[in-house]
């Protein structure tokens, strides 16, 4: 279940990079279309909704990662727990 939880967070996490992309490049658009013109403004509000969202998003982005990893780590010790041969000392079977 919490394979599937943080499965659906880190989609959700990138569709709210992805809105928050789009909405300060729309709101760019609107603020500068009737003044030096409309490609500067999506332009900059395509500038500045990448720089938010990678600071928004980065972090939870970062936190999804390190779970994977731990997971990961977690996985990689259960799988030499079950490679460790019993009775002749060595400790871990040979690869």
């Amino acid at each position: 279940m919490n394979r599937t939880l943080i499965g659906a967070l880190d989609t959700v996490n990138n569709l709210l990079a992805l809105a928050i992309i789009l909405f300060s490049t729309a709101a760019g658009f609107a603020a500068l279309k009737d003044g030096p013109g409309p490609l500067l403004g999506v332009v900059v509000g395509f500038v500045a909704g990448v720089i938010v969202a990678a600071v928004v998003c980065g972090v939870l982005a970062i936190f999804i990662e390190i779970e994977k990893h731990l997971r990961q780590l977690v996985a990689g010790q259960e799988t030499a727990k079950m490679n460790r041969v019993v009775g002749d000392g060595a400790g871990f079977a040979a690869n």
